[in-house]
Protein backbone atom coordinates (compact mmCIF):
# COMPACT_ATOMS: atom_id res chain seq x y z
CA UNK A 1 0.00 0.00 0.00
CA UNK A 2 2.90 2.38 0.89
CA UNK A 3 3.47 2.46 -2.88
CA UNK A 4 -0.06 3.71 -3.84
CA UNK A 5 0.20 6.45 -1.51
CA UNK A 6 3.20 7.49 -3.08
CA UNK A 7 1.23 7.33 -6.32
CA UNK A 8 -1.62 9.51 -5.10
CA UNK A 9 1.16 12.35 -3.48
CA UNK A 10 3.24 12.14 -6.46
CA UNK A 11 0.12 12.96 -9.00
CA UNK A 12 -1.25 15.79 -6.58
CA UNK A 13 2.00 17.45 -6.39
CA UNK A 14 2.53 17.08 -10.57
CA UNK A 15 -0.86 18.59 -11.06
CA UNK A 16 -0.21 21.40 -8.64
CA UNK A 17 2.97 22.31 -10.00
CA UNK A 18 3.61 25.39 -12.43
CA UNK A 19 5.88 25.68 -15.20
CA UNK A 20 8.29 28.83 -15.04
CA UNK A 21 7.26 31.54 -18.14
CA UNK A 22 9.10 34.63 -18.65
CA UNK A 23 7.06 37.25 -20.81
CA UNK A 24 8.61 40.35 -21.83
CA UNK A 25 7.44 43.37 -20.34
CA UNK A 26 9.37 45.97 -22.18
CA UNK A 27 11.86 46.51 -24.77
CA UNK A 28 15.06 49.52 -24.12
CA UNK A 29 16.86 49.71 -27.23
CA UNK A 30 20.10 52.23 -26.82
CA UNK A 31 22.34 53.01 -29.07
CA UNK A 32 25.76 52.78 -28.02
CA UNK A 33 28.05 53.37 -31.19
CA UNK A 34 27.08 54.59 -34.48
CA UNK A 35 27.12 53.36 -37.84
CA UNK A 36 25.86 52.55 -41.18
CA UNK A 37 23.08 49.93 -40.89
CA UNK A 38 19.62 49.43 -38.57
CA UNK A 39 17.98 52.18 -37.15
CA UNK A 40 16.72 51.92 -33.24
CA UNK A 41 13.74 51.49 -34.22
CA UNK A 42 14.26 48.50 -37.09
CA UNK A 43 16.04 46.83 -33.87
CA UNK A 44 13.47 47.21 -32.16
CA UNK A 45 11.01 46.15 -34.59
CA UNK A 46 13.13 42.95 -35.45
CA UNK A 47 13.18 42.20 -31.16
CA UNK A 48 9.40 42.71 -30.87
CA UNK A 49 8.12 40.28 -33.88
CA UNK A 50 10.70 37.42 -33.12
CA UNK A 51 9.68 35.07 -30.64
CA UNK A 52 12.21 35.19 -27.75
CA UNK A 53 12.59 32.03 -25.47
CA UNK A 54 14.19 31.92 -21.95
CA UNK A 55 16.31 29.04 -21.13
CA UNK A 56 18.94 28.11 -18.20
CA UNK A 57 22.53 28.77 -20.37
CA UNK A 58 24.36 26.92 -17.54
CA UNK A 59 21.93 23.72 -19.97
CA UNK A 60 22.69 25.06 -22.91
CA UNK A 61 25.23 25.58 -25.64
CA UNK A 62 26.92 28.85 -26.41
CA UNK A 63 26.47 29.58 -30.26
CA UNK A 64 28.69 32.03 -32.37
CA UNK A 65 27.40 35.66 -32.97
CA UNK A 66 26.96 35.18 -36.44
CA UNK A 67 23.87 36.65 -37.90
CA UNK A 68 23.07 34.03 -40.68
CA UNK A 69 21.38 31.80 -37.69
CA UNK A 70 17.65 31.30 -38.10
CA UNK A 71 16.77 30.00 -34.59
CA UNK A 72 17.05 31.58 -31.34
CA UNK A 73 20.82 31.76 -29.36
CA UNK A 74 22.94 32.73 -26.22
CA UNK A 75 25.67 34.58 -28.94
CA UNK A 76 29.21 34.93 -27.77
CA UNK A 77 32.00 34.59 -30.32
CA UNK A 78 32.58 31.81 -31.84
CA UNK A 79 30.08 29.69 -29.34
CA UNK A 80 31.54 27.01 -26.83
CA UNK A 81 34.42 27.14 -29.22
CA UNK A 82 35.69 30.52 -29.13
CA UNK A 83 35.07 30.46 -25.67
CA UNK A 84 37.51 27.16 -24.60
CA UNK A 85 40.14 28.85 -27.53
CA UNK A 86 39.68 31.88 -25.28
CA UNK A 87 40.36 29.50 -21.95
CA UNK A 88 43.39 28.02 -24.32
CA UNK A 89 44.97 31.60 -24.49
CA UNK A 90 44.54 31.84 -20.70
CA UNK A 91 46.85 28.89 -20.13
CA UNK A 92 49.62 29.66 -22.51
CA UNK A 93 49.44 33.20 -20.80
CA UNK A 94 50.44 31.52 -18.52
CA UNK A 95 52.82 29.41 -18.94
CA UNK A 96 51.54 26.24 -19.87
CA UNK A 97 52.58 24.49 -23.03
CA UNK A 98 50.27 23.09 -25.68
CA UNK A 99 52.19 23.01 -29.08
CA UNK A 100 51.47 19.19 -28.35
CA UNK A 101 48.19 18.06 -30.32
CA UNK A 102 48.23 15.31 -28.05
CA UNK A 103 47.56 17.26 -24.64
CA UNK A 104 45.05 19.90 -26.49
CA UNK A 105 43.04 16.64 -27.52
CA UNK A 106 43.30 15.55 -24.05
CA UNK A 107 42.10 18.70 -22.36
CA UNK A 108 39.05 19.10 -24.94
CA UNK A 109 38.23 15.31 -24.13
CA UNK A 110 38.31 15.98 -20.52
CA UNK A 111 36.50 19.04 -20.62
CA UNK A 112 33.61 17.72 -22.72
CA UNK A 113 33.32 14.47 -20.94
CA UNK A 114 33.09 16.24 -17.67
CA UNK A 115 29.73 14.72 -15.93
CA UNK A 116 28.66 18.26 -15.23
CA UNK A 117 28.20 19.28 -18.73
CA UNK A 118 25.16 17.61 -20.08
CA UNK A 119 25.07 19.71 -23.13
CA UNK A 120 26.32 19.80 -26.87
CA UNK A 121 29.53 21.87 -27.92
CA UNK A 122 29.28 24.42 -30.79
CA UNK A 123 31.53 25.02 -33.35
CA UNK A 124 30.03 26.55 -36.77
CA UNK A 125 31.23 26.72 -40.61
CA UNK A 126 29.43 27.90 -43.31
CA UNK A 127 29.15 26.77 -46.79
CA UNK A 128 31.71 29.17 -48.60
CA UNK A 129 34.37 27.39 -46.33
CA UNK A 130 32.90 24.12 -47.08
CA UNK A 131 32.57 24.85 -50.84
CA UNK A 132 36.01 25.97 -50.93
CA UNK A 133 37.18 22.66 -48.99
CA UNK A 134 35.49 20.28 -51.07
CA UNK A 135 37.01 22.05 -54.47
CA UNK A 136 40.52 21.91 -52.76
CA UNK A 137 39.86 17.94 -52.40
CA UNK A 138 39.01 17.60 -55.79
CA UNK A 139 37.37 14.05 -55.70
CA UNK A 140 40.23 12.68 -53.66
CA UNK A 141 37.88 11.51 -51.17
CA UNK A 142 35.01 9.54 -52.11
CA UNK A 143 31.67 10.35 -51.04
CA UNK A 144 32.80 13.39 -49.18
CA UNK A 145 30.84 14.51 -45.75
CA UNK A 146 32.57 16.66 -43.58
CA UNK A 147 30.28 15.33 -40.38
CA UNK A 148 31.81 11.64 -41.39
CA UNK A 149 35.35 11.06 -42.56
CA UNK A 150 36.87 7.71 -42.75
CA UNK A 151 39.73 7.48 -41.00
CA UNK A 152 42.01 6.74 -44.07
CA UNK A 153 41.31 10.90 -45.18
CA UNK A 154 41.23 12.63 -42.10
CA UNK A 155 45.01 13.46 -42.03
CA UNK A 156 44.03 15.17 -45.71
CA UNK A 157 40.60 17.27 -44.68
CA UNK A 158 42.57 18.66 -41.41
CA UNK A 159 45.25 19.71 -43.17
CA UNK A 160 43.00 21.96 -44.91
CA UNK A 161 40.64 22.46 -42.04
CA UNK A 162 43.19 24.12 -40.04
CA UNK A 163 43.50 27.03 -42.61
CA UNK A 164 41.65 30.54 -42.57
CA UNK A 165 39.81 29.83 -46.20
CA UNK A 166 38.76 26.84 -44.98
CA UNK A 167 37.19 27.83 -41.45
CA UNK A 168 33.77 29.13 -41.87
CA UNK A 169 33.51 31.00 -38.21
CA UNK A 170 34.65 35.13 -38.60
CA UNK A 171 35.94 34.82 -35.32
CA UNK A 172 38.20 32.01 -35.40
CA UNK A 173 39.00 32.46 -38.78
CA UNK A 174 40.14 35.80 -36.91
CA UNK A 175 42.24 34.10 -34.14
CA UNK A 176 43.86 31.55 -36.35
CA UNK A 177 44.61 34.50 -38.74
CA UNK A 178 46.21 36.77 -36.63
CA UNK A 179 47.09 35.19 -33.34
CA UNK A 180 48.69 37.90 -31.72
CA UNK A 181 46.17 40.23 -31.84
CA UNK A 182 43.84 37.54 -30.44
CA UNK A 183 46.54 36.19 -27.67
CA UNK A 184 46.23 33.00 -28.59
CA UNK A 185 48.91 31.16 -30.74
CA UNK A 186 48.69 29.91 -34.27
CA UNK A 187 49.64 26.14 -33.46
CA UNK A 188 47.46 26.15 -30.09
CA UNK A 189 44.13 27.34 -32.64
CA UNK A 190 45.20 24.83 -35.54
CA UNK A 191 45.91 21.86 -32.42
CA UNK A 192 42.09 22.76 -31.48
CA UNK A 193 40.66 22.26 -34.85
CA UNK A 194 41.79 19.01 -35.32
CA UNK A 195 40.88 17.67 -31.70
CA UNK A 196 36.98 19.44 -32.42
CA UNK A 197 36.58 17.62 -35.88
CA UNK A 198 38.32 14.43 -34.08
CA UNK A 199 35.76 14.43 -31.55
CA UNK A 200 33.07 14.82 -34.30
CA UNK A 201 34.61 12.01 -36.53
CA UNK A 202 35.31 9.79 -33.74
CA UNK A 203 33.81 10.44 -30.54
CA UNK A 204 31.54 7.33 -30.54
CA UNK A 205 34.62 4.95 -30.23
CA UNK A 206 35.71 6.67 -27.15
CA UNK A 207 33.37 5.48 -24.15
CA UNK A 208 34.10 8.78 -22.03
CA UNK A 209 32.61 10.96 -25.20
CA UNK A 210 29.82 8.96 -26.18
CA UNK A 211 27.23 9.99 -24.27
CA UNK A 212 28.47 13.70 -25.50
CA UNK A 213 27.42 15.56 -29.00
CA UNK A 214 29.57 18.07 -31.07
CA UNK A 215 27.09 20.43 -32.45
CA UNK A 216 28.19 21.27 -35.52
CA UNK A 217 26.49 23.45 -37.44
CA UNK A 218 26.47 24.66 -41.09
CA UNK A 219 25.93 28.67 -41.65
CA UNK A 220 24.16 29.42 -45.17
CA UNK A 221 23.77 32.78 -46.82
CA UNK A 222 25.88 35.44 -47.29
CA UNK A 223 26.77 37.69 -44.55
CA UNK A 224 24.43 40.97 -44.80
CA UNK A 225 24.21 41.82 -40.61
CA UNK A 226 23.10 45.30 -41.04
CA UNK A 227 23.93 45.92 -36.94
CA UNK A 228 25.48 44.45 -33.67
CA UNK A 229 23.38 43.89 -30.63
CA UNK A 230 24.22 43.14 -27.23
CA UNK A 231 21.25 41.63 -25.10
CA UNK A 232 21.15 42.35 -21.89
CA UNK A 233 18.37 41.34 -18.84
CA UNK A 234 16.95 44.11 -15.90
CA UNK A 235 17.66 41.49 -13.37
CA UNK A 236 16.24 44.13 -10.90
CA UNK A 237 12.35 43.50 -11.93
CA UNK A 238 12.98 39.79 -13.54
CA UNK A 239 12.16 37.77 -10.24
CA UNK A 240 13.02 34.40 -10.94
CA UNK A 241 13.68 34.85 -14.86
CA UNK A 242 16.76 36.72 -13.94
CA UNK A 243 19.07 33.82 -14.46
CA UNK A 244 17.85 33.06 -17.96
CA UNK A 245 18.73 33.87 -21.27
CA UNK A 246 16.10 35.18 -23.95
CA UNK A 247 17.46 33.29 -26.84
CA UNK A 248 17.13 35.37 -29.83
CA UNK A 249 16.97 34.83 -33.82
CA UNK A 250 19.47 36.61 -35.50
CA UNK A 251 18.03 36.19 -38.72
CA UNK A 252 14.56 36.71 -39.91
CA UNK A 253 12.90 38.07 -43.16
CA UNK A 254 13.66 41.62 -42.34
CA UNK A 255 16.85 42.14 -41.37
CA UNK A 256 20.24 40.11 -39.64
CA UNK A 257 22.11 41.14 -36.61
CA UNK A 258 25.48 40.09 -35.25
CA UNK A 259 23.68 39.08 -31.77
CA UNK A 260 26.03 39.11 -28.10
CA UNK A 261 24.65 38.08 -25.47
CA UNK A 262 27.60 38.90 -22.65
CA UNK A 263 25.37 38.67 -19.75
CA UNK A 264 24.84 34.91 -19.90
CA UNK A 265 28.65 33.70 -20.80
CA UNK A 266 29.60 33.56 -17.12
CA UNK A 267 27.97 29.48 -16.45
CA UNK A 268 30.84 28.29 -19.13
CA UNK A 269 33.58 30.65 -18.41
CA UNK A 270 33.16 29.61 -14.59
CA UNK A 271 32.57 25.83 -15.56
CA UNK A 272 36.13 26.45 -17.93
CA UNK A 273 38.03 28.69 -15.17
CA UNK A 274 37.40 25.34 -12.22
CA UNK A 275 38.26 22.95 -15.51
CA UNK A 276 41.40 24.80 -16.21
CA UNK A 277 42.55 26.81 -13.02
CA UNK A 278 43.56 23.86 -10.95
CA UNK A 279 46.26 22.92 -14.04
CA UNK A 280 48.46 26.21 -13.78
CA UNK A 281 48.10 26.35 -9.83
CA UNK A 282 45.35 29.47 -10.06
CA UNK A 283 41.98 30.11 -8.13
CA UNK A 284 38.92 29.58 -11.00
CA UNK A 285 38.43 33.21 -9.79
CA UNK A 286 41.85 34.26 -10.78
CA UNK A 287 41.29 32.10 -13.85
CA UNK A 288 37.87 33.52 -14.87
CA UNK A 289 39.20 37.37 -14.23
CA UNK A 290 42.04 36.63 -17.55
CA UNK A 291 38.97 34.85 -19.33
CA UNK A 292 37.31 38.06 -19.12
CA UNK A 293 39.72 40.31 -20.00
CA UNK A 294 41.07 38.56 -22.57
CA UNK A 295 37.69 37.96 -24.23
CA UNK A 296 36.93 41.35 -24.22
CA UNK A 297 39.91 42.45 -26.31
CA UNK A 298 38.84 39.23 -28.77
CA UNK A 299 35.65 40.68 -29.14
CA UNK A 300 36.58 44.22 -29.73
CA UNK A 301 38.97 42.63 -32.45
CA UNK A 302 35.78 40.78 -34.36
CA UNK A 303 33.87 43.30 -34.25
CA UNK A 304 35.99 45.48 -36.06
CA UNK A 305 37.05 43.03 -38.17
CA UNK A 306 33.69 41.67 -39.37
CA UNK A 307 31.26 44.63 -39.19
CA UNK A 308 33.68 47.64 -39.09
CA UNK A 309 30.98 50.09 -40.08
CA UNK A 310 28.08 48.64 -38.07
CA UNK A 311 25.88 50.75 -35.15
CA UNK A 312 25.99 48.92 -32.38
CA UNK A 313 23.05 48.64 -30.01
CA UNK A 314 22.14 47.54 -26.07
CA UNK A 315 18.86 45.71 -25.73
CA UNK A 316 17.67 45.86 -22.53
CA UNK A 317 14.87 43.53 -21.52
CA UNK A 318 12.38 43.67 -18.67
CA UNK A 319 11.30 40.32 -18.25
CA UNK A 320 9.01 38.88 -15.54
CA UNK A 321 7.71 35.60 -14.72
CA UNK A 322 4.25 33.67 -15.18
CA UNK A 323 3.58 30.86 -13.36
CA UNK A 324 1.64 28.62 -16.09
CA UNK A 325 0.05 25.17 -14.96
CA UNK A 326 1.91 22.26 -16.65
CA UNK A 327 -1.36 20.76 -18.26
CA UNK A 328 -2.25 23.63 -20.30
CA UNK A 329 -5.66 23.89 -21.13
CA UNK A 330 -6.46 20.70 -19.37
CA UNK A 331 -5.84 21.50 -16.12
CA UNK A 332 -8.98 20.11 -15.05
CA UNK A 333 -7.21 16.52 -15.49
CA UNK A 334 -4.99 16.54 -12.30
CA UNK A 335 -8.06 17.37 -9.57
CA UNK A 336 -10.37 14.93 -11.94
CA UNK A 337 -7.36 11.84 -11.85
CA UNK A 338 -6.57 12.69 -8.10
CA UNK A 339 -10.41 12.37 -7.34
CA UNK A 340 -10.88 9.29 -9.49
CA UNK A 341 -7.99 7.65 -7.71
CA UNK A 342 -8.78 8.65 -4.15
CA UNK A 343 -12.38 6.80 -5.38
CA UNK A 344 -10.60 4.05 -6.25
CA UNK A 345 -7.99 4.07 -3.10
CA UNK A 346 -11.59 3.74 -0.57
CA UNK A 347 -12.91 1.49 -2.49
CA UNK A 348 -9.64 -0.55 -2.62
CA UNK A 349 -9.46 -0.18 1.38
CA UNK A 350 -13.52 -0.76 1.72
CA UNK A 351 -12.62 -4.40 0.38
CA UNK A 352 -9.21 -4.89 2.22
CA UNK A 353 -11.25 -4.53 5.59
CA UNK A 354 -14.32 -6.56 4.78
CA UNK A 355 -11.76 -9.09 3.80
CA UNK A 356 -9.22 -8.65 6.97
CA UNK A 357 -12.94 -8.74 8.64
CA UNK A 358 -13.74 -12.22 7.22
CA UNK A 359 -10.34 -13.55 7.96
CA UNK A 360 -10.43 -12.18 11.57
CA UNK A 361 -14.08 -13.59 12.01
CA UNK A 362 -12.39 -17.30 10.47
CA UNK A 363 -9.78 -17.20 13.04
CA UNK A 364 -11.89 -16.91 16.00
CA UNK A 365 -13.68 -19.74 14.52
CA UNK A 366 -11.35 -22.07 14.44
CA UNK A 367 -9.66 -21.36 18.23
CA UNK A 368 -13.13 -22.19 19.58
CA UNK A 369 -13.48 -25.52 17.46
CA UNK A 370 -11.87 -27.44 20.16
CA UNK A 371 -14.26 -26.01 23.06
CA UNK A 372 -17.73 -26.90 21.33
CA UNK A 373 -16.10 -30.27 21.20
CA UNK A 374 -15.29 -30.46 24.80
CA UNK A 375 -19.49 -29.57 24.96
CA UNK A 376 -20.66 -32.52 22.84
CA UNK A 377 -22.27 -35.57 24.81
CA UNK A 378 -21.25 -38.63 23.07
CA UNK A 379 -24.23 -40.88 22.00
CA UNK A 380 -23.47 -43.95 23.99
CA UNK A 381 -23.73 -41.92 27.19
CA UNK A 382 -26.89 -40.06 25.75
CA UNK A 383 -28.67 -43.98 25.56
CA UNK A 384 -27.14 -44.86 29.07
CA UNK A 385 -29.02 -42.39 30.32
Amino acid sequence: MQWFRFLICFIFASSIVHALNCTITNIQVDLLLNGTGSTLQQVFNHLNTSEITFIDPSQHFLSCVDGRASSGIIGTPGGDSGEFLAALGVLVKNGYNLTSQETVTSLLDGFISLETRQRDFYMHNDDHALDNLIAALNGTVPNFNINSVPPQYQNQVLDLLVTPNYIGCGHIKGVRSVPDSYQVPGVVTENFIRAFYGFLWNGNENPQLALHFPNYTILHYNHSESAVLNIVVDTSTAGECAPLAPMVIPRTSQNSLFVNHPQFVSPMRTELSNYFAPIIGMSAEAFKQQMDDLCAIQLAITISRLAPTLPIFQATLSVAPVAVPTSGSKAWLGPFIIILLLVLFIGLAVVLWKWNERRRNAKVARSAAPKLEEDVIPLEDMEAK
